[in-house]
């Protein structure tokens, strides 16, 4: 093999690396095709947040400080004006407030409309410290808005919760919108942003959200084996009478389950392509190394310059005859090359 030839084995192997390594980059471009037809605007008064579809049968799920509005006391309360929601189609359809929690900053809104894109939820466990996430929503009125970022801190603890802090920009009317990993899942919900600096934005975690909605007999989708566990309610027995037999508890209702459905990651697409380059790109060392060997190269071999052409002389005039000279071998009909 030739130093071009291993030159340019070597330099198809550093381009098939980049491409590799930029195909294996983190990249939100289907994740954000597969979720964003299921995020919505809502809209009640002259406030507007974000937030999602996770069922079909019409629940959307939000903030519930979008939907919460000031007294004459400065206290928070539910909004007495129609909420709407808006889809990705531009279609407006009105909500009703189905479920609030007491513990997150959550509201699960009812619109008449079914067979909804939905989201698909993936347990906030599994996520670790400098992941890339993407956020959707509805920034400052500019519906489907996607910014990206990093996981900063998997738990944060703000007035007594636990929340993901992130930096991927959150602005006004971000509320309530998903955030989502590269495969497409949703990890947590926006809910609040700092004034104060930069690049400091916090969600609810997912599995914080699947709780809630498991305690209000919602259901959702979830990746396999990611539903959480909900917690055992502990009611406090009384105590028998004396000579009564101690009752036996009654087994606990099962948590309602989520609706489990196993879906491909969108980055699994990445590697059969990956692996692909790399086995042409070894076939076809392979076998460039088998030709060159077996191969003869005749720019290999040895050659000798011809010297200078020697001058034309003159016929000579007949000898004298002589004695007949041994008969020669004519070899005229052999090919002879010069080298």
């Amino acid at each position: 093999m030739t130093r071009r030839h291993r030159r340019g084995i070597l330099l198809w192997c550093a381009a098939l690396l980049v491409a590799a390594a930029t195909i294996g980059a983190a990249d939100f471009t289907m994740a954000v095709k597969q979720v964003d037809p299921a995020v919505v605007t809502i809209s009640t008064g002259d406030q507007s947040g974000s937030g999602f579809i996770f069922s079909a049968e019409g629940y959307v799920l939000t903030n519930r400080h979008v939907i919460e509005v000031e007294d004459a006391d400065g206290k928070a309360v539910v909004t007495s004006d129609p909420i709407t929601v808006k889809l990705q189609n531009e279609e407006t359809i009105e909500a009703t407030i189905s479920h609030l929690s007491d513990d997150h900053d959550l509201c699960v809104l009812k619109t008449a409309r079914t067979n909804l894109p939905t989201v698909q939820f993936v347990s906030s466990d599994r996520l670790k410290a400098g992941q890339d996430v993407a956020v959707i929503g509805a920034p400052l009125g500019l519906e489907h808005s996607v910014t990206h970022g990093i996981i900063s801190a998997l738990s944060r603890e703000i007035e007594g919760r636990s929340y993901l802090q992130i930096d991927a920009t959150l602005n006004d009317g971000n509320s309530g919108g998903p955030v989502i990993d590269e495969d497409g899942h949703v990890i947590g919900v926006t809910t609040k942003a700092t004034t104060e600096g930069q690049s400091l934005g916090f969600a609810i975690p997912s599995t914080a959200v699947m709780q809630f909605l498991q305690a209000e007999d919602l259901s959702f989708s979830v990746v396999l084996g990611d539903a959480p566990a909900a917690p055992a309610a502990t009611p406090e027995a009384e105590a028998p009478a004396d000579g009564e037999p101690t009752p036996t508890p009654a087994p606990a209702a099962p948590a309602p389950e989520a609706d489990a459905k196993l879906r491909m990651p969108a980055s699994w697409l990445v590697w059969p392509i990956i692996i692909s380059f790399v086995v042409a790109l070894l076939t076809a060392m392979v076998v460039g190394l088998i030709f060159t060997r077996r191969s003869p190269c005749a720019a290999t071999q040895p050659t000798v310059p011809m010297g200078p052409q020697q001058p034309m002389q003159q016929p000579m005039p007949p000898a004298a005859p002589q004695a007949p000279a041994q008969q020669q071998e004519d070899l005229s009909d052999i090919d002879i090359d010069l080298h």
